[in-house]
C-alpha cells in the first residue's frame, strides 16, 4: 500500500492509494476502502474540500468496505502525524471562521508579531523568480494552525507549527521541493508554477454543467460495463466538472470541438433503451456537461472569446 497523505480536513484525516482502492481514514478513527476509486486520489488532494468531493464523487459512485486493522496503521504514524490532545483540537473561531484560509484574501486575522515575521519573510523574496504576497502567506500560516489542531509533533507550539508551514510553503515556492505528503497548499502557488494546481488562464463551470455531470456520472455508473461510455481520461473530466474545478483554455476548445462534433447524435438517441439505461451517447454528452444540444459548445466557445479579449 502506498503511503497516506494527511490533509486539511474537518472530517477526512489521511487518504491514500490501497491497491486500486481509495483508502481514507476519518478523524473518529473510521478506515475505509472504496472500491476500483484509486484514480480519484490525486483530485480528491487537489480539491478544496476533501469532504464534498468524497460525499459527492465518490462515496456516491464506489462501493466500500470497512477496514478493521486500524491499530497496525496507527503504529505507522510518525511523531509530526500525532493526534493532537483534546486541548489543541479547535475549530475555527469568530477571529478566523471556518473557510478564512481558503484563498489568498480571507481577510485573516493574526496578531501583531506573527503579521511582522510573515511580512519580513515576504520581504526576503524580493529578487526571487516567484514571490507571494502577505495574504497567501497569511492564508499558509492560518492553515497551518488548523492542522495543528488534528495533529502535530510533541512538544511543538501552535504558532511553530504554523510557521513550519510557512517555511515549508516558501522552500516549495524557491526550490519546487516539498515531501510527497505536502499537498494541501498547492493552490496558493503563483499560476505559472510548475506544481501549481491553478490554472493561468481558466474558468469555472456553471451548476448546470456541474449538474449534468454529475447525472452522466451516475447513469454510467449505473449502467452495466459493456453500455459505460467514457475513457478514464472522459471520466476523470467529468469528475472534475461535478467538483467545480477550472477548465483550462485547452479544455474549453477541447469540450467545444467534441459538443460540435456528438451532440447531433446524442439528441438523437432515446432518453433510455430497452433495459432502462441512459444510452452511450448521452452519457458521453453528459460527461462533458452537456444534456441536449450544443449549449456547452456554445458556452465554451464564448468563454475562449473572453479569454482573447482579456489579452
Amino acid at each position: 500500500m502506498a503511503p497516506l497523505t494527511r490533509v486539511t480536513s474537518s472530517n477526512v484525516d489521511q487518504v491514500g492509494k490501497s491497491g486500486d482502492d481509495l483508502r481514507v481514514i476519518f478523524h473518529n478513527g473510521g478506515v475505509y476502502d472504496y472500491k476500483g476509486a484509486a484514480e480519484n486520489l490525486r483530485y480528491m488532494l487537489a480539491a478544496r474540500s476533501k469532504g464534498k468531493y468524497l460525499h459527492w464523487l465518490v462515496k456516491r459512485f464506489y462501493p466500500y468496505e470497512k477496514v478493521t486493522q486500524l491499530a497496525q496503521l496507527s503504529a505507522k504514524r510518525t511523531q509530526a502525524q500525532t493526534p493532537a490532545p483534546k486541548k489543541d483540537r479547535i475549530k475555527g473561531s469568530k477571529r478566523n471562521p471556518k473557510g478564512s484560509a481558503s484563498g489568498t484574501r480571507g481577510g485573516i486575522k493574526i496578531d501583531k508579531a506573527t503579521e511582522k515575521a510573515l511580512r519580513a519573510k515576504v520581504d526576503a523574496l524580493k529578487g526571487n523568480k516567484r514571490t507571494v504576497d502577505i495574504g497567501t502567506l497569511k492564508a499558509v500560516y492560518r492553515r497551518g494552525a488548523g492542522a495543528f489542531s488534528t495533529s502535530h509533533r510533541p512538544g511543538m507550539s501552535r504558532n511553530q507549527w504554523s510557521m513550519g508551514r510557512v517555511n515549508a510553503f516558501l522552500k516549495l515556492l524557491k526550490t519546487g521541493q516539498r515531501k510527497k505528503s505536502y499537498t494541501t497548499d498547492l493552490d496558493l502557488l503563483p499560476k505559472d508554477h510548475p506544481q501549481s494546481t491553478r490554472q493561468a488562464e481558466s474558468v469555472k463551470p456553471p451548476q448546470w454543467m456541474r449538474n449534468a455531470a454529475k447525472w452522466a456520472l451516475k447513469a454510467r455508473a449505473e449502467a452495466p460495463p459493456s453500455k459505460r461510455a467514457g475513457t478514464p481520461v472522459g471520466i476523470a473530466r467529468a469528475r472534475d466538472l461535478a467538483g467545480g474545478r477550472p477548465l483550462s483554455k485547452e479544455t474549453l476548445e477541447r469540450m467545444r470541438n467534441y459538443i460540435n462534433r456528438a451532440a447531433g447524435t446524442a439528441d438523437k438517441a432515446p432518453a433510455r433503451d430497452e433495459q432502462g439505461h441512459v444510452p452511450k451517447a448521452k452519457q458521453a454528452l453528459g460527461l462533458w456537461g452537456g444534456r441536449r444540444g450544443k449549449r456547452v459548445a456554445r458556452w465554451a466557445a464564448q468563454q475562449l472569446r473572453k479569454m482573447e479579449a482579456d489579452k
